[in-house]
């Protein structure tokens, strides 16, 4: 079944050639030594004939034995003459069908009769000069030896639209000329049939060429024709790009290559005579080339690699790679005969010859191209597409090849055009690797894709069975394939990730005043190294003495290089500048510091002269034994640097020795380059929040005027690879104090400071002196203890830096004593209301009209058996309130305070008091306040001390009432212990309030 055509195909080949051939035909003797001439007469043409409508080709069909006799010219009506067959043949006969023209084949690749279309000696397509065709253009027939002779039966000239040219796209209209076969036969003895090609496959060419590699398997393929005609194909004045119809000169714009439109010429025999007839036929669309004008037939034969299943027809199995081959030309390659086996018939017998073996008229690399019977075509591995093996186990499974797969040509036989090959492969699987998008050295947070080589199958170290792997973290991965039974493992590929080390700080604090300057530090560290070259050289001329064997040297010191020890790749390169006369005669060594040595150049240059500027280096491309003198580039040396051992540092050589007589010279310098392994270095860049400070300082100097965030940024030289860290300055409000809790105070006590800005405050002064501990409770207020000082007074005064303090505009006094508040009521003194009597004042012995009464305070100690320790008389005044001064030592301390006055009952406090600056104890507001509750509720809430002892025993009893009743006997009036009641006067009522209190003691721990 061929190939159906689109209705648009067919309708673009419906195009109607625009060919023209003017022709002579009759018998026209060709003699010893003699000239014929033939004329052609050309008329209503164009009047100019050029690259767009010119001469195609001239035909003939000429009889003559040993025709390399023959000189065979074309002449225009102008008088241009163009040779175009000249002692072509050999001893061969005859020129049947013999076209030339710029678009054929070359005749060396056919035989005698050379039915077809060659290139001729001249260039005909010089005919296309812009000269009128019309006129008489003469065929020049010359016999230039003796013993042979012929005739001339038919010659003929074509004008077509596009004529080729010399590696031009230009076509004709496709071969011209008689067909002649008095031998072709018909299958069946038939005497008149279409002598169609029947294109196979060979098996033995892919059994005999074929090769595996890891992933790939390339094979030779070859196109038997069996039939009983030639495959011939010409392509056709109709051109494509895509889809769009073009002139066949045209470069497709997009980059496509160009497509022709190719017919297939299938020649039938004609019964009576010896003259085959033809037709032809559509055969699709192929590429040309026109850099060297190939038509290439597109997927002239599909091989595919398939796995076999019941079903004979291979064609049908399932693939597994598949390769497609675009043929350079049909051509004949190859004889059935030459190679038996090449060509198989439908039963699987050898075929080395066919009916009308090598039957044909058109083979060639050019736009006319065929195959003949009994021969093939050849396709080798250079030249096929490999099938690639994807994921193919090894194992057995078979080559099918397809000549034609979209049969495009017209066969006698479309079924037979397959064939299948087993094969084994044995190289799928064997070996498994991965390759790195980048260096696997990588800094932290970079990444870098590990690519396994094709397998059936994946699984990486990680547990992942992608091809490919990104990889952040250090380590070594490896990855593994299972195909078939068999598990490969590759070699592991080691990931390192490169850290920088961050440290940062600010000094002298993270917290400034405005505009206070402030340093900021930082250190950056990783384990890099990194390698820098370095050269060592010398510039010292040594004489060469002539035919020395001996020879000179020159030294270099070397030294600090790190590693010491040489090891591969640590030397680098060796420059050179020497001048001599012939080379050849120099041996120029290179001497390590251990000794051992190796040939740079040994008597290379042969005449040349000079060294100048020649490098030494095991990465150059070149050897130094395909230099030219003066060797001005870089070389391979004869021996490698890296079989030099020891100690890299020490005295190298340079070694020159004269080994021929006649030429001199000197050594004018020379250089070694070695690399030096040096602990990395740092680049650092600092920037801040607020835009506006850079440094590339390592610990600069910065002044913010608003908190700020510094990122340093730290590069190692080695790595490459970056690290950042950030310290953040504040600088807290305005610092201020608008006030002080009080104006004095012992050491001990606190002092409450208020004001603004109080963040990192750092120190504290009271009057001078760096306060005790302090407590910063909010930025507006501060706790501080006074320091134990000598009594003196000054400001307050608080700081974050030297220069970022503020002081109270009051000053407060370190004193020795501190005062306590006493609040007590005396029963017989209590008049209402909270108030007692101003006895003091009334009597007139104190100014002050709230003045009561005087009052003992004492302070015992808390621990058994609680010792009186201190003891202070104050003034109780009307209210209560009384006021003792007491040591500065007493502060934070607990003491037992005792109440003793002049004619009332000794009263302890319920508990030891804690003793505060201005700290209070009240007596009076529950009973609770003495121990053993010993005071009198007085009323309305408030309590008071018991009156009545007036001898100040402990009890109220009545030796107290006889003292009563001796001081009432003698009218006693004005501060006297007799007076309970505190009126001034003993009398009656002071009676009653002792005999009311009688037996109440005084209750103490």
């Amino acid at each position: 079944m061929k190939s159906l055509y689109t209705l648009v195909i067919i309708l673009l080949l419906a195009i109607p050639s625009q060919a023209q051939t003017f022709s002579w035909s009759g018998f026209a003797p060709i003699m010893d030594n003699q000239t014929d001439t033939i004329p052609i007469v050309v008329s209503g043409l164009p009047t100019v004939i050029d690259t767009s409508f010119g001469l195609a080709h001239i035909c003939m069909n000429i009889t003559h034995t040993y025709k390399a006799d023959l000189l065979i010219q074309m002449v225009s009506p102008s008088g241009m003459s163009v040779t175009l067959i000249q002692s072509i043949g050999g001893s061969n006969d005859n020129f049947i069908g013999t076209c030339v023209g710029m678009d054929g084949t070359s005749f060396s690749n056919s035989t005698a009769p050379y039915s077809g279309i060659f290139v001729p000696v001249g260039d005909v397509s010089t005919f296309n000069n812009g000269q009128n065709p019309n006129g008489t253009w003469l065929f020049i027939v010359k016999d230039q030896a003796n013993a042979d002779t012929g005739s001339v039966h038919t010659a003929s000239i074509e004008f077509t639209y596009n004529p080729p040219r010399s590696g031009s796209t230009g076509v004709g209209s496709g071969p011209t000329g008689l067909y002649l076969c008095p031998t072709c036969v018909c299958p069946g003895g038939a005497t008149n049939c279409d002598l169609l090609p029947d294109m196979t496959s060979s098996a033995k060419e892919i059994i005999d060429h074929h090769n595996e590699t890891p992933g790939a398997l390339y094979i030779s393929n070859a196109t038997p024709n069996i039939g009983y005609g030639p495959i011939d194909i010409f392509g056709i004045d109709s051109c494509f790009c895509g889809t769009d119809h073009v002139p066949c000169g045209t470069v497709c714009p997009d980059g496509d290559e160009i497509k022709h439109m190719i017919k297939q010429r299938i020649y039938q025999k004609v019964p009576g005579n010896d003259t085959l007839s033809y037709y032809d036929r559509p055969a699709g669309a192929m590429t040309f080339h026109p850099d060297h004008g190939h038509l290439h037939v597109d997927h002239w034969a599909n091989y595919t690699l398939r796995t076999a299943t019941s079903n004979p027809d291979a064609t049908t199995w399932p693939i597994v790679g598949t390769g497609v081959k675009q043929s350079f030309c049909l051509i004949n390659l190859g004889t059935c005969s030459g190679n038996p086996g090449e060509c198989l018939d439908n039963n699987g017998n050898i075929v080395t010859t066919t009916p009308n073996n090598n039957l044909g008229f058109h083979t060639g690399c050019g736009l006319n191209q065929g195959i003949y019977p009994g021969n093939y075509d050849v396709y080798s591995l250079s030249l096929n597409d490999p099938i690639p093996l994807v994921n193919v186990c090894n194992g057995t499974y078979y080559i099918v090849s397809i000549t034609d797969p979209e049969n495009n040509f017209l066969e006698s036989d479309e079924t037979n055009n397959w064939v299948a090959v087993p094969i084994t492969l044995t190289q799928q699987g064997s070996s498994i690797s991965i390759t790195a998008s980048g260096p696997t050295s990588i800094c932290q947070g970079g990444s870098v894709t590990l690519t396994a080589s094709t397998a059936a199958n994946y699984l990486w170290s990680t547990g992942e069975t992608t091809p490919s792997i990104t990889v952040t973290t250090a380590g070594n991965y490896t990855v593994s394939t299972n195909c078939g039974s068999g598990v490969t493992t590759s070699q592991p590929i080691t990931v390192t990730v490169n850290t920088v080390n961050m440290t940062v700080s600010a000094t002298p604090s993270n917290s400034v005043c405005k505009g206070d300057a402030i340093q900021l530090n930082s250190s950056a560290s990783s384990t890099g190294t990194q390698i820098v070259p370095v050269t060592f050289s010398t510039n010292q001329p040594v004489f060469i003495p002539d035919n020395n064997t001996t020879g000179v040297t020159s030294p270099i010191a070397v030294s600090g290089i790190s590693p010491t020890t040489l090891s591969a790749n640590v030397l680098i390169s060796v420059n050179l500048n020497l001048t001599h006369t012939y080379d050849g005669d120099l041996a120029i060594s290179l001497v390590a510091p251990s000794g051992n040595s190796i040939f740079l150049s040994n008597r290379r240059g042969g005449s040349g002269d000079n060294f100048i500027n020649t490098t030494f280096s095991l990465s150059a491309i070149a050897n130094i034994s395909t230099g030219i003198a003066p060797f001005s580039n870089s070389y391979i040396p004869d021996g490698s640097f890296n079989s030099l051992t020891g100690n890299v540092n020490g005295t190298w050589l340079l070694k020159v020795q004269d080994l021929a007589s006649i030429d001199t010279g000197r050594v004018q310098s020379w250089s070694i380059t070695i690399k030096n392994v040096v602990p990395e270095t740092f680049t650092y860049n600092w920037t801040s929040s607020t835009g506006v400070f850079t440094s590339s300082i390592q610990n600069p100097i910065t002044s913010p005027s608003a908190g700020t965030t510094y990122t340093i940024t730290a590069t190692s030289s080695a790595t490459n690879c970056t690290g950042s860290t950030t310290v953040n300055v504040s600088v807290p409000d305005s610092l201020s104090i608008t006030s002080l809790s009080s104006a004095s105070g012992v050491a001990g006590s606190t002092l409450t400071i208020t004001g603004t800005g109080f963040t990192n405050i750092n120190s504290v002064t009271i009057a001078g002196i760096n306060a005790a501990s302090f407590l910063i409770i909010s930025p507006t207020q501060i706790q501080a203890v006074v320091p134990n000082a000598s009594p003196q007074s000054g400001v307050v005064c608080v700081s974050r830096s030297l220069s970022c303090s503020a002081c109270s505009a009051t000053s407060f006094s370190i004193v020795n004593s501190i005062n306590f508040n006493i609040h007590a009521f005396i029963q017989g003194f209590y008049k209402s209301s909270g108030t007692m009597r101003a006895l003091l004042y009334d009597l007139n012995l104190h100014a002050d009209p709230t003045a009561c009464d005087s009052i003992t305070i004492d302070l015992h100690s808390s621990n058994a058996p609680y010792p009186l320790l201190e003891s202070s008389k104050i003034l109780l005044h009307t209210n209560g309130s009384g006021a003792v001064s007491l040591k500065a030592d007493d502060v934070n301390n607990s003491f037992y305070l005792v109440i003793r006055h002049r004619n009332a009952l000794t009263t302890w406090s319920a508990s030891p008091v804690t003793i505060t600056s201005n700290g209070t104890y009240d007596f009076a507001i529950n009973s609770n306040q003495a121990f053993g509750q010993n005071t009198f509720s007085l009323g309305g809430g408030a309590y008071g001390i018991y009156s009545g002892d007036v001898d100040q025993n402990g009890t109220i009893d009545s030796a107290d009432h006889q003292l009563l009743e001796s001081g009432t006997s003698l009218f006693l009036s004005g501060y006297t212990p007799a007076d309970i009641t505190g009126d001034g006067q003993v009398e009656s009522a002071d009676y009653s309030l002792i005999e009311n209190n009688l037996q109440i003691s005084v209750l103490h721990p």
